[in-house]
Order: C-alpha cells, then structure tokens, then sequence
C-alpha cells in the first residue's frame, strides 16, 4: 500500500501543488479530494482518471472538488471516442466498473450546477451518472472496498467536512478546527496528514506542536499557505511532500506503472 501526496500547499498555492491525495492498494486506486486541474498531477503520479476506482471528498470547497468537472468530462470523452482516446494515450484500460464517489450530503444544489457544467457544450447524449455512482455521507460511517475498511469522521469546518482513514495504514484529517477527538480518531494510523492554516476554521499555526504530540510519529502536515511554509520547517516540523510514501506491513501494495521515489 503507498500514498501519493499532491503537495502541502492549500487552495492559493505558489507552485502546482494541491491538498489532495492518492492511494493505491492492490488493484484499487482512491483519489481523496479532486482539486482544480487535477487531471494533470494525476497524470504526473503515472495515472489517469479512467485508472480511478474510487473518489472521496472530503468537503465542498472549490480547492478540493473544482477539479471534478475536468476529471469527469475526460472520462465521458474517453468513453464516448475509446478507440482514439486509447491510441492517444489518455488512458490504457477503458473501466468496466461505474466510479463510486463519496461526497458530504448538503450537496444537492452543488450537484445540480456540477451536472450543468459537465454537460455543457459537450457531445455526450447520456447522463455522466451512467459511469459514475454518487454516494452522499451526512454522519461518520465507514464502508469496505477492495476488502479495506475506510471511515469517515465529520470535521469542526464549514460546510460539511470529513476526514477519511484508511484501515490503520492512512489517516487524512479534512479541513479542521483544533480537534482531539479527530486527533484521537486519527492516531492509531501509521502514516497521518493533517491540515494547518491561519485560522478560523482551521487548526492555527500556533496549535501545530499540539497536534504533533497528539499523533506522534508519521505525521506530515498538508493545506499550509505558501508563505509560513521556510518557517515550519524551520523549526522541524514535516510538510507532505509531492511524492509516493510506501507503507510495508500486511497491506503490501502490489506493483504498478506509478515510480515511486
């Protein structure tokens, strides 16, 4: 099992990085959030979205769900033009298998504009649902794929916010408040990403050594504004990197395309 993170910037960075990230186990693939031009970092991993098998975003906010509608539409137009889109290069294996998308449930209007822009000025005759199952989740819970059972935790942010974690291998906070509940919840997991911001409904730059003696080893701290970052690092705090992290131990990743480093 591995994780690839897109970087440690939040929503305004200062290079094409993203708070999102992309897990690979076995023969599963999971995007966790899908920021603006996502299909390009995806591609930078060694993937495409048609490789996808799962989504889950963790909340409505443009810089963890504005990239759905360039993943989607490159879908359907693999779909609809296969034989010219594989020969292009856009992907090596069409899916056989509709998308499960997990999104927070105060998504009804947001569906609706989602459906509007994916469809708009585009060739396709049918529903994007057609490739593509939505599962909406309004309170903590949990789910099995691929035989790995992953939970959601709702977050202290606005609107709806989860946290994923991934069996005990992955922890990934969600936008957050200062939270030791969601830290408890998060801690038994060997490799954890927690977010760090200015404030407001974000955990404050002066709260990162709390959350660090809360989770311990394995932490990397993601969706941290550009400017601060020399500073936290500065003072021996680890940012996530744009790279692959391997996890060895009894949910040991098969081989695949994507170098790792």
């Amino acid at each position: 099992m591995r994780v690839y993170s897109f970087g440690s910037c939040d929503g305004f960075p200062d290079k094409l990085e993203a708070p999102a990230f992309l897990i690979q186990y076995e023969k599963e693939l999971w995007l966790v959030d899908c920021p603006p031009h996502i299909n390009l970092p995806l591609k930078e991993a060694g993937f495409s979205p048609m490789d996808l098998t799962a989504i889950f975003i963790t909340h409505l906010h443009n810089d963890h769900v504005g990239g759905l509608i360039d993943l989607i539409q490159l879908r359907m137009l693999c779909f609809l033009n296969q034989e010219v889109m594989k020969s292009a290069g856009y992907f090596t294996e069409v899916a056989t298998k509709r998308l499960p998308i997990f999104i927070p449930g105060d998504s009804d209007g947001w569906l609706e504009i989602l459906t509007k822009l994916i469809g708009l000025n585009c060739p396709w005759q049918k529903s994007w649902r057609e490739h593509h199952e939505l599962f909406t989740i309004a309170f903590n819970g949990s789910t099995r794929l691929g035989g790995m059972e992953i939970a959601w935790r709702k977050t202290k942010h606005h609107p709806l916010c989860f946290g994923y974690k991934f069996s005990d291998e992955i922890a990934i906070s969600g936008d957050t408040m200062f939270d030791p509940e969601h830290l408890a919840w998060m801690k038994s997991a060997k490799r954890k990403f927690h977010e760090l911001g200015y404030g407001g409904e974000h955990t404050k730059l002066d709260e990162i050594e709390e959350v660090k003696l809360a989770l311990g080893d394995g932490l990397c701290f993601y969706h941290v504004p550009y400017p601060v970052q020399p500073m936290i690092l500065a003072k021996g705090y680890r940012l996530a990197e744009k790279r692959w992290y391997e996890l060895i131990g009894k949910a040991q990743s098969l081989k695949s395309k994507g170098k790792s480093r």
